[in-house]
């Protein structure tokens, strides 16, 4: 779940143009603007520099879509927001609107053990609610597991 070589903000911009871009159809500027809570032009920029680093595709005036490569980094960025989602929600939990925002700065600096914990004893609080088993009995399955 490492993601090395990209800053909190090539993050949110690839994180952003994933899930704006509902696949195929690509992100639109106004969009990202919007969602990212800055100009048009410095999506522009920023996107320029994505372009650089071969993560986007982006014409002037078009959507911009993400290369094979943004693809996977921006699914890795999403799957570790749901993650701490998830575990702020529903073992926490914090109301959706507090763990949205939470986990939007957690997932940038969140070292990758500790995000695999989170997962982890997620899954477990989620089976032991789920099943009623003895928290021992499902701690110690749990621990075992490779």
């Amino acid at each position: 779940m490492e993601i090395e070589g990209y800053t909190k903000r090539e993050e949110e911009y690839l994180e952003a143009i994933y899930l704006k871009g509902n696949g195929d159809r690509g992100a639109r500027i106004v969009d990202l603007s919007r969602e990212l809570k800055v100009s048009p032009p410095s999506v522009v920029g920023f996107l320029r520099k994505l372009e650089r680093k071969g993560l986007i595709i982006y014409e002037k005036g078009g959507c911009v879509r993400l290369t094979e490569e943004g693809l996977k980094v921006a699914k890795r960025i999403h799957e570790r927001h749901l993650i701490l989602e998830k575990f702020l929600v529903n073992v926490l939990g914090v109301s959706l609107e507090v763990a949205e925002r939470d986990a939007c700065q957690i997932e940038h600096v969140i070292h990758p053990e500790t995000l695999s914990k989170i997962a982890r004893f997620t899954v477990f609080v989620q089976d032991v609610l789920m099943k009623k088993k003895s928290l021992q009995e499902l701690y110690k399955k749990y621990m075992n597991r490779a």
